[in-house]
């Protein structure tokens, strides 16, 4: 199977389904809250189920998630779980689950078969089922890690983007990978406008001379702890070409073997300003 996400999930159940020759199959996600399973993907009787979820509680998925191993209950699964109405339903008489687990050891969901006529214990059925289950427990965990990325991209998004302070994210060669609407109003221009070029392009002669510097004195800290200050008289050119100065702090960090380096932006004169405006008022 080469797809991946909701297309890989639904194509694990159908071809699971068939090569075990059962009625069903699904791949669920399990949701502690609210102790349910809801599905990735679910087939039966040659079709797919459309947002099927169902509460672990009086269900032959109760003792996989709770004992934490693959289950089977060959026959009369009817009678064993009499309050399970789906069962009843699609005339269930056996069923084999199986927990899937992150990498930290935690339930992240649940792969099952479940058909109308007895299971029996059969090594090769389950070890077919055991395959099939560590691939989706694989793309779980893809997907699991994915959305960790997301999440993490996006309250970091959001903290740059509420920052009064302008920020920039420079890669190993000072090109800016990143900027927040700070940085825009104080350079006067978009992000479309910074990102990729050089920060030197917006730096008058002295200050990237002084950049440099700053550069190699971050360079020569321990491993670990490095950042410093950058004096209010450093001065930065904007994209109308006027010059402003600025204060800032420079700092360093590794991201998948890659250094960057991360400076934060001040502007004086809006300090400046402000400073002069609270003493006016005090002064009444």
């Amino acid at each position: 199977m080469s797809e991946t996400g909701a297309e890989f999930f639904r194509a694990l159940v159908r071809n699971l389904s068939a090569v075990m020759d059962t009625a069903g199959a699904w791949i669920a996600e399990y949701v502690p809250e609210s102790n349910s399973l809801r599905s990735r993907a679910a087939w039966l009787n040659g079709e797919f189920l459309e947002d099927y979820e169902q509460a672990v509680a009086n269900t032959p998925c109760e003792a996989v998630l709770t004992e934490r191993k693959l289950v089977l209950y060959p026959d009369r699964i009817v009678e064993l779980f009499p309050k399970e109405v789906d069962l009843k339903v699609i005339g269930a008489v056996s069923y084999m689950g199986v927990p899937l687990f992150d990498l930290s050891g935690e339930i992240m969901g649940h792969l099952a078969v479940i058909d109308t006529k007895p299971m029996p214990h059969e090594p090769r059925l389950i070890s077919l089922f055991e395959i099939f289950a560590s691939r989706a427990a694989a793309e779980c965990r893809r997907l699991k890690a994915e959305q960790k990325v997301r999440d993490h991209e996006e309250e970091l998004s959001a903290l740059l983007d509420s920052a009064m302070d302008a920020v920039v994210v420079l890669d190993a060669d000072c090109v800016m990978q990143r900027v927040n609407p700070a940085a825009q109003k104080l350079f006067r221009c978009t992000s479309e406008d910074l990102l990729g070029e050089q920060l030197c392009d917006f730096l008058p002669p002295e200050s990237a001379k002084r950049f440099e510097s700053f550069l190699s004195e971050l360079e020569r800290q321990e491993e670990g702890n490095r950042h410093l200050w950058i004096p209010e008289s450093f001065v930065i050119m904007r994209w109308d070409r006027s010059h402003v100065p600025v204060e800032a702090t420079l700092s360093r960090f590794e991201n998948r073997g890659r250094a960057f380096n991360t400076l934060i932006l001040r502007n004086v004169d809006d300090r400046l300003a402000a400073e002069k405006r609270i003493l006016s008022l005090t002064m009444w």
